[in-house]
Formats: structure tokens, sequence, C-alpha cells
């Protein structure tokens, strides 16, 4: 006969953490201990093998974190970063043709993607100056805010830095330290400080690694909350300068070589960015590792999300991850290691300063090597690559290696709506530096011979 109630506290009592230390030690030996169990992020943060209710921290932290349960944009696949002037030019032609079909202004919700810093980290130069690609961004900023109300000019992304090596919190600190530059710029042209960080998307590209991921989201959020009410923002202005989040399947983790697998790597990263409260996601094409992706992977790709959208219902809870013992506490881990990154790069100057210095460069250079080794030593293992590789797949051939031609100059039409926009046409001398590396983590592995063992066929 069924029980009228069901109650499960009376079933599953609390357990001390005495209980599980002895049980542990009944099993594994007296001089058995739950550190030996701990693991490292790449980080060098500990992730312990229990958490208590300590690990939590206070509701008031817990609930500094709000993202709205919306169903979120499934937003196609983007092209790289582009330099400045492709960016300028893409944000330009959007925002004519939204005039041009008689778009009502309220009823835009847009991203022009302005990330000069971005450009310059990614293709090593900014032909029309830093300088002025920054004035140009106050420019487009200043006319979105005044016609546009749903669009957003800059864009602060981790991509350059992911794709080139960067660790979680290396991700959140460059992208934190970009989103101040345009800040600073911002209010140096007349914004308001609510009114500055409205205007700013940002986009971080993730790892396959989903606790990890939907961390690093939650403590961007936690900072970039905490960095404008420091600076003076509250209530209402303070909830509408919130940080607007797009996240994507990081490239890095994208491999040439079974290619099917990364139908599941866009999940884990689609999923983590569904939790952490992303505002858009763009799930990569499977084969976009290997040349342009084809029509049937782009609507695999949307397709993922909207299962986890639509079937799933992901979209109808904010933050289900606040308070998780675990990930509130790697989330304030890694909230604390990237702000020490933030200072780090404000002393040396800002942003821009730290690109053009090498000093973003000398931060990545040791976390791409170890992984590397980690790679190379099989201690982390690529699916379909190093590990269970299918020695009788034919690897698709690559398109043919072409340098893209650096834009040096806007188009005519381009000029035209900018100067009727109130954007300068004038430029300085370039800027110039070293452009970060690109490589996927899985490239320098994919045309060796498939491995035996636990990496060979399945």
């Amino acid at each position: 006969m069924l029980q009228p109630e069901l109650n499960l506290i009376d079933d599953f009592p609390p357990q001390a953490e005495d209980a599980f230390l002895a049980a542990l030690r009944q099993s594994l030996g007296a001089d058995a201990s739950p550190e030996q169990f701990s693991s490292l992020t790449e980080d060098s943060l500990v992730i312990r093998a229990l958490h208590t209710q300590a690990d939590s921290g206070t509701r008031e932290a817990v609930a500094s974190q709000p993202c709205a349960p919306l169903p979120w944009e499934i937003r196609p696949d983007e092209v790289g970063a582009g330099s400045s002037l492709e960016q300028q030019s893409a944000a330009a032609f959007l925002l004519r043709d939204r005039r041009a079909n008689g778009s009502a202004p309220d009823a835009i919700t847009a991203s022009l993607g302005l990330d000069p810093l971005g450009a310059l980290a990614a293709t090593g130069e900014i032909a029309e100056g830093l300088d002025v690609a920054l004035d140009r961004l106050a420019a487009f900023a200043q006319h979105a805010r005044d016609f546009w109300p749903g669009v957003r000019a800059a864009r602060a992304s981790n991509r350059p830095y992911h794709l080139a090596g960067s660790t979680a919190c290396q991700d959140i600190a460059f992208t934190l330290a970009t989103a101040l530059t345009y800040l600073r710029r911002l209010e140096t042209a007349g914004f308001s400080l609510r009114d500055a960080a409205c205007q700013i998307e940002f986009s971080f590209h993730l790892d396959c690694r989903f606790f990890e991921a939907t961390a690093m989201l939650r403590a961007a959020r936690l900072l970039w909350r905490q960095m404008l009410a420091q600076a003076g923002l509250a209530g209402a202005d303070l909830e509408a300068a919130r940080l607007r989040l797009h996240v994507q399947t990081g490239a890095r983790v994208l491999t040439r070589r079974d290619p099917w697998v990364n139908l599941l790597r866009n999940t884990a990263c689609c999923l983590a960015g569904a939790l952490a409260g992303a505002e858009a996601i763009t799930t990569t094409p499977h084969d976009a590792a290997s040349g342009e992706a084809s029509d049937f992977a782009q609507r695999l790709a949307q397709n993922t999300q909207r299962v986890l959208q639509q079937e799933s219902r992901l979209d109808r809870v904010a933050d289900p991850a606040a308070g998780a013992w675990f990930l509130e506490r790697l989330t304030r881990d890694m909230a604390a290691k990237a702000w020490g990154l933030v200072q780090q790069i404000e002393a040396a100057g800002g942003m821009a300063q730290a690109l053009q210095s090498g000093l973003i460069h000398e931060l990545i250079k040791p976390a791409r090597s170890e992984r590397r080794e980690r790679l190379e030593n099989k201690e982390q293992l690529i699916t379909g690559v190093t590990a269970y590789a299918n020695p009788d797949e034919e690897l698709p051939p690559l398109p043919p290696l072409t340098e893209p031609e650096q834009v040096r100059e806007l188009p005519s039409e381009v000029v035209a709506f900018l100067e009727e926009i109130g954007v300068k046409p004038a430029s300085a001398e370039p800027t110039r530096i070293e452009p970060l590396p690109r490589e996927r983590l899985a490239e320098p592995f994919e045309d060796l011979a498939a491995p035996s063992g636990q990496g060979g066929a399945a």
C-alpha cells in the first residue's frame, strides 16, 4: 500500500563530516584523507573531493549573480574576430540595412561586435591606429544609444586569448580588462557609467570542462557586478548594466579527426552557457575545423540548442547552480584568482598596454606549454584523436592556406555612412604588435597514426 506522504528527509538524515572520514579510513586505511583525491585546475585551484555547506558562501554572494530565466538567442556562427576595419564595416552595413528595411529601432536587438583590442590581439595590427579605433567605437556606441536602444556597440571577448591557450581565470581577467578599457573610453566620450556599461556585450569561448566553464561564467558575472557597484552603480542602474553574456564553443576544442564528437563538445558548452544564464549562445558547426561549415552541420549546431532550450527547458530556471557547494566554491576561487590578474594588468597600464608590452603573451605562454605537455603525455585526452581514434578514418582535406588580405581602408559607402552618424574618417599611424598564436588542441596530433590501447580504436 502506498504511503499517504513521502518524506525523504526522514529517510536520509544529515551525515556529519566525521562519519564520512571514518567510513573513508575504514575502506582505504587509517591514513586515508579526502585531500588525496583532490585535483588542480589549469589555474592551480584545488577541486576537493568533499565539499560542505561552508563552501557555499553567504546568501548575499549567491544572490549577487542574477540572470533572467528567458529563452536565449540562438546566434549563428561568426567567422573570426576580423580586423578592426572589418568590424567597423560589418557594423555599418548592419545598421544601414536595418534602417533601409524600415526596422523599428525598439524591435532590433543586436551586437555590433566592435572589439578593437581583440582584433589587435588576433591580427597583430590596427591599420587606423588604436586611438582612432576606440574613438570610432565610442561614436558607434553613441549612435546606438541615441537611435537603437536594443543594440550594443562594444564586445569584450576572450576569443583570441582562448585560441592562444589561455586558462579560465585568464579568460575572465583579459575580458574584464578589455571591458574596463572600453568603459573608460565611453565615459571620456560623455557616457554615464550606466550607459557605458550597457553598450558592452561579453563573449566567452568555452572548453568542454563543463563545471569549470559554468563557474568561469558565473565568476565573470559576479566580478563585473562588484566592479560596477564599487564604481557607484546601485539599484535599477546596476541591474540595467549587468553583464550581458554570449558564449560559443571554443574553436580550440574542435577536431578534424572524428568530427562527430564535436557535437558532444557543443552540447557540453551550450549546457554550461545555459546554466550560467547566457543571453546568446553559438554552437560551432561540428565540421568547422575542416574549413567552411556545411549547411547540414550548421543545422545540427542550431538544433542542439533547440533541444536543450525547447525540450530540456533549460531556459526556465535562473542560475540553477546557485547554492551548489562545489560550484559556489569554484566560482569564488576563480573570481579571486581572476581579480588578481585584472589588478596585474591594470598596474601595467591597462589591457592595451599589456598587449603592446607583451605581458599577455607572457601570461598565456606557460599555460599553453603545460597543456601541450599534458596532451603529449596523455594526462589529458582528446576523444577521437589521442584516445579512441578510428585507425581507418580518412581525414577530410584542408582547404589551401591563404593569408587573408589585410583591409587597410573602408569602402566608400561605409565611409559615407560613418560620416553620417558622426564617425570621423581620420586615421593615424598603425598600431602593431606580435599577434597571439592560434592552434586547436588536436592540431599537432591529427596527422599522426592512430595510437593503440586506450587511444586506439573503440
